[in-house]
């Protein structure tokens, strides 16, 4: 893939090991950890979304750009890692800014 995501920033103390299933922690602070091939799984297990590895990859790399998942690092075999412990609120904040924005885009047009 040419368009790689940002270097992580270098880790202050030793890292937390790769966990061999996607983490969860509900109601704390801590991280929510998967890799891309991981959440591909998921995806198509739970809601039967297929998407290739590439293009989910392309995805998240424009999602962390626009701040909505976090890539923190890279896996021995070369799979990102990412933490989504933010991403349901950030995504679904970004969604009802856009509809709202439409929403009063269409009002506007309506009252000229």
């Amino acid at each position: 893939m040419s368009n790689q995501p940002p270097s992580p920033p270098s880790p202050s103390g030793p890292s937390a090991a790769m966990p061999t299933a996607p983490t969860a922690t509900p109601d704390t602070d801590e991280q929510v950890l998967v890799t891309t091939t991981q959440l591909e799984a998921t995806l198509e297990d739970h809601l039967a979304v297929s998407l290739d590895g590439d293009t989910l990859e392309t995805l998240l790399v424009e999602l962390d750009r626009a701040g909505y998942v976090e890539w923190i690092a890279v896996t021995a075999s070369g799979d990102y890692v990412w933490n989504l412990a933010d991403s349901p609120e950030q995504i679904s904040e970004a969604i009802a800014t856009g509809i709202a924005n439409r929403l009063e885009d269409w009002v506007r047009s309506q009252l000229r």
